[in-house]
This record gives C-alpha cells, sequence and structure tokens, in this order.
C-alpha cells in the first residue's frame, strides 16, 4: 500500500513539474488573440485565474509558478490591458505582462502580485 501511494506521489510530482518546464501554449498555429485586464490589486494568482478563464492557460497554479521561476528579480507583473494569443507559451505572456506591452502604449503600475 505504501508503494502505491509513493508511486502516485511520483507519478503527480512528475505531471507538475513537466506542467511547469514543458511551458507548452494552449494552442497551436496562429492561435487566438485574447485581450486581458489586469488590475493592480490583482495576485499572480488572480492574475493566473483570469488567463485561465480566457483559454490562454490551462492551469492558474502552475501559472503562478512559472511567474515566481521565469520572473528577474525585482520585476512585476504591471497592470494595464494586453492582447495576448492563445499560441503564446507562459514565458511569452510573462514577459509582455512584466515589460508592460499594452493596448493603449502608456506605462502600467505594478500589480500587487506576490512575486
Amino acid at each position: 500500500m505504501l508503494l502505491v501511494l509513493f508511486l502516485v506521489a511520483c507519478a503527480a510530482g512528475y505531471r507538475v513539474m513537466y506542467d511547469v518546464f514543458a511551458d507548452e501554449p494552449v494552442s497551436d498555429g496562429e492561435g487566438q488573440n485574447v485581450v486581458v485586464r489586469v488590475d493592480s490589486d490583482m495576485s499572480t494568482y488572480d492574475i493566473g485565474k483570469r488567463l485561465e478563464e480566457e483559454g490562454l492557460v490551462e492551469n492558474a497554479l502552475i501559472f503562478t509558478v512559472q511567474t515566481k521561476l521565469f520572473t528577474e528579480k525585482g520585476k512585476s507583473i504591471l497592470s494595464g490591458t494586453y492582447t495576448l494569443n492563445t499560441s503564446m507559451n507562459a514565458e511569452e505572456m510573462i514577459e509582455i505582462l512584466v515589460e508592460g506591452y499594452e493596448e493603449d502604449d502608456t506605462e502600467g503600475s505594478s500589480a500587487s502580485g506576490d512575486l
């Protein structure tokens, strides 16, 4: 019984690590543009939930972990309105959200994300 639990835990851990590091887009090819609003009071997980609801990422928690891994120290996601695409992987989306490439081309303020 203990061996079965150990194997299940290993399989689950492998799946989570694969999802974090494989960083695959939701769709192949051209994908679909989606306009997303990031508010300054949103945490990284809240942003991930919004992206998940919009079909841009498959799992908000995985996005949160990826954000912590892919974001340089001292940087955070900026509030604003962004056009993202379902063919982008999480790292590409995070780069846009951190650099602040917004729809209206104005500089956003830092979201209170928990990076």
